[in-house]
């Protein structure tokens, strides 16, 4: 399948990382899959990722909504742009989420859950997300591997919540310390 714009990349990652054993595709075949790999001295083998927030605050009821929000990865080269962009706006969903809405709610007395459904646990629906856009530097990056590309991953999360929370002490002043930032923490004297 050929079209305009379409580019391939020509390039096989067959050996193992800098720092990685002979017997790390063998270890994981048997499963053992190590979550952290080796220290690199001169180099980096994760992706970056730049997260720019805005809210609007209704100043009778206050709730945030993330309105524009705008995301830059630095992964090395983007193999598939479509996969790439749903990761990364799939991350912004649930950043947003975990700063304004996730709340597990435990029974202190039998340690369970309160609200293990999605009727009691509130998750971002299409209404709460706002116009979003991500982009890439998509610079191939050689060192770690023939391909040049960079895992994406759950690392797409990370630090929107710190963005949106970024956003609300900057539209109101105030800053929270804790996640999800509710309506009622508006309400109180301590965030």
């Amino acid at each position: 399948m050929s079209g305009a714009g379409v580019r391939y990349v020509d390039a096989v990652a067959q050996g193992t990382a800098p720092g990685m054993g002979q017997d790390a595709f063998a270890q994981a075949a048997l499963g053992k899959v190590a979550f952290q790999g080796p220290e690199f001295p001169d180099y980096v083998s994760f992706s970056y990722i730049a997260h720019f927030a805005e809210v609007q605050i209704d100043a009778l009821v206050p709730r945030p909504r993330v309105t524009p929000m705008l995301s830059v990865a630095d992964c090395g080269r983007v193999l598939n742009r479509r996969t790439a962009e749903s990761q990364m706006l799939g991350g912004l969903v649930w950043g947003v989420g975990a700063a304004l809405s996730e709340a597990s709610e435990v029974d202190s007395r039998f340690g369970g859950f309160l609200n293990a459904n999605f009727a009691a646990y509130h998750i971002p629906a299409n209404a709460d997300i706002g116009d979003y856009a991500v982009d890439f530097i998509n610079q191939p990056d050689t060192v770690f591997n023939e391909a040049g590309a960079k895992g994406l991953g759950e690392g797409c999360m990370v630090g929107v919540a710190g963005a949106v929370a970024n956003a609300i002490f900057r539209a109101t002043g105030r800053r929270f310390r804790k996640l999800p930032i509710m309506l009622d923490d508006f309400h109180t004297d301590t965030a």
